[in-house]
């Protein structure tokens, strides 16, 4: 007999949990609520995604501006 999926779906709204064999398909569905993860092995969030990405093209831009502001001291520093 195959198992029935919406005792696992069940499962899942009354503790939070189930075990799946060969992952989880949830079509065009959204996962919603997803806490921030914490340990290296949890999923990330959109909101963790997106704020680290923001923090990195921040570096990044800080990093350009002070190559091209010692290059242009620099240069100046030949004339």
């Amino acid at each position: 007999m195959a198992a029935n999926p919406f005792k696992v779906l069940a499962d899942l709204q009354v503790s939070g949990s189930a075990a799946f064999k060969n992952g989880l398909d949830v079509g065009s569905n959204k996962i919603t609520s997803v806490t921030a993860g914490t340990s290296a092995s949890d999923a990330v969030n959109y909101g963790q995604l997106s704020t680290e990405v923001s923090r990195a093209g921040s570096a990044e831009a800080s990093l350009s501006s002070a190559v091209l502001a010692e290059a242009s001291r620099a240069g100046s520093a030949e004339v």
